[in-house]
């Protein structure tokens, strides 16, 4: 069953739904009905969680257990004003920049009949999107109405290609496993319960899953692979809550990238159902998984020291590069000497 088909039956659309007109309906539902809520609630636990790490008594207990203060930081950031305004060039470069990161949904692989680019290299899909939105990053900046902004999108892009190196490898080694580049290969190579799974079946495989979260975490330069101004100031209300969401989706699509690579995919107990609950269970599995994935790595990174520009770079060279290469290098004599 194709993506066209599989959403078709999730959605009850009728069978002859023109493949576009699937796409948008698609898109907008998965959105509104999954992607929004997700980001209510996982920012909410996120805020609880680190207020315990952190005893900061305002996230954590102040205002009906914490909601009213999440609700006056919207409130706040809702008046916020830009201190400098976009030039038009820069407005249309953000615009396709934001084009080019939801279109990866077309590759999104939440489940085995729920991916609508099922090609044999889909699972590299991502990682041109990804490029591409740091590449107009760099676009904005170039436009942008200082050199803090300039500076600000270039630093973007080499932090990203830092991260993008190790995470290309790593992706490799999943590959490897599972024989294919295709979504739908890698996450059927997992079937059978945890012990199937790409991370707890090789000596290599829960390393190379640290490798890729970490590589991924400090592509989009999420904590601690950040720093304390990305130009966050000088944005307008409706700037800053595109780029948290922005954010927001990047960092669930990569765990649900690791999930599907490392974590058995759709995998879930039971029988393998058919149909509109097939395709329901498949996609809550990965989603699931990949919450529980993304908040984890948020909780851990908050109680984490700040590392500066120069150690992030050093910690991809060093670390996540060689660690790659190893893990690469180990799973392809596990794949001649064992098997898949």
């Amino acid at each position: 069953m194709s993506g066209y088909q599989g959403w078709t039956s999730l959605l009850m659309l009728p069978g002859e739904t023109p493949a576009t007109v699937v796409f948008a309906v698609s898109m907008v539902v998965f959105f509104l009905v999954a992607l929004v809520p997700l980001a209510l609630v996982m920012n909410f636990v996120e805020r609880k969680m680190t207020a315990d790490l952190q005893a900061r008594v305002g996230p954590n207990r102040a205002g009906g257990n914490g909601f009213l203060q999440a609700l006056s930081d919207m409130l706040k950031m809702l008046s916020k004003a830009s201190v400098t305004p976009e030039s038009r060039r820069a407005r249309f470069w953000m615009a396709v920049q934001n084009g080019v990161l939801y279109t990866s949904f077309a590759a999104l692989p939440l489940g085995s009949t729920l991916i609508f680019l099922n090609s044999e290299l889909n699972a590299l899909v991502p990682f041109v999107s990804f490029g591409l939105y740091f590449l107009f990053q760099g676009f904005i900046g170039i436009e942008g109405r200082s050199i803090e902004e300039l500076l600000l999108g270039f630093r973007g892009g080499f932090q990203f290609l830092a991260g993008l190196i190790p995470a290309t490898i790593c992706a490799f080694v999943a590959a490897i496993h599972a024989g294919s580049f295709n979504w739908t290969a890698i996450g059927e190579s997992q079937n059978g319960g945890p012990l199937a799974w790409m991370a707890f079946s090789n000596p290599f495989g829960f390393v190379t899953s640290v490798a890729f979260m970490l590589s991924g975490l400090l592509m989009f330069q999420f904590p601690p692979f950040h720093s304390l101004d990305r130009g966050m100031s000088r944005l307008s209300a409706t700037q800053l809550a595109l780029h948290r969401f922005n954010q927001f989706y990047a960092s669930l699509a990569w765990s649900i990238f690791t999930v599907v690579f490392f974590y058995g995919a759709w995998d879930y107990f039971g029988e393998r159902a058919e149909g509109f609950v097939g395709a329901a269970l498949e996609m809550f599995s990965v989603l699931a998984k990949a919450c529980v994935l993304n908040l984890l790595a948020k909780v851990v990174a908050k109680a984490l020291p700040q590392i500066r520009t120069d150690q992030m770079t050093d910690f991809s060279w060093k670390v996540l590069t060689p660690i790659s290469l190893i893990c690469l290098l180990g799973m392809s004599l596990w794949v001649v000497g064992v098997g898949r």
